[in-house]
């Protein structure tokens, strides 16, 4: 699974991640304009994994997530307000 707390936020939230076994792990967020304003990489991640997001640069409006891992990709809404 995959979840972002807090979302809704105004700079800081943690994204937390669930894998069952070690796999590479790829996250973007990406603008309304499609561009990747943020990334990282997280090779071999296993268990819970959780990934600080400083969203505090960023213009407020709606972003998207998305992890890229073994068997797909996930997205999820990140709001900044």
């Amino acid at each position: 699974g995959l979840s972002v707390v807090p979302n809704p936020t105004d700079k800081n939230t943690v994204i937390t991640v669930q894998l069952k076994q070690a796999q590479d792990l790829n996250l973007e967020l990406l603008n309304a304009a499609g561009q990747v304003v943020w990334k990282e990489t997280k090779p071999g991640a296993n268990g819970t994994v959780r990934i600080p997001l400083d969203l505090s640069s960023l213009d407020k409006g709606v972003y998207l997530l998305r992890m890229h891992r073994a068997d797909g990709i996930i997205t999820q809404r990140v709001v900044k307000r």
